[in-house]
């Protein structure tokens, strides 16, 4: 299996549903690249009250996209994966 990691560029927001989908579901990261997840991102924060909330990460959060090919690239073939962003 290869795993692909593309890191959202600086000044940019990822532009939902816009990651490439074929030929797997792309996962998303909020933490620089340590973890990553499927849509919907979720993550927990401690509220006021001392509470441990689950949210769920906006676009603008994310940090790196990755996809992991479970089939093999034959020798001399190539693909597209691709996202767009939004500059801000």
């Amino acid at each position: 299996m290869a795993t692909i990691a593309d890191p959202i560029p600086e000044g940019t927001v990822y532009f939902p549903g816009s990651a490439s989908t074929d030929p797997v579901m792309p996962r998303f990261s909020i933490d620089g690249g340590k973890g990553y997840s499927f849509e919907p991102v979720r993550y927990t924060e401690t509220n006021s009250s001392g509470d441990e909330v689950e949210k769920t990460a906006t676009p603008d959060m994310y940090t790196h996209i990755q996809w992991i090919l479970k089939d093999p690239i034959p020798a001399g073939g190539s693909g597209v994966l691709e996202f767009k962003v939004r500059v801000l």
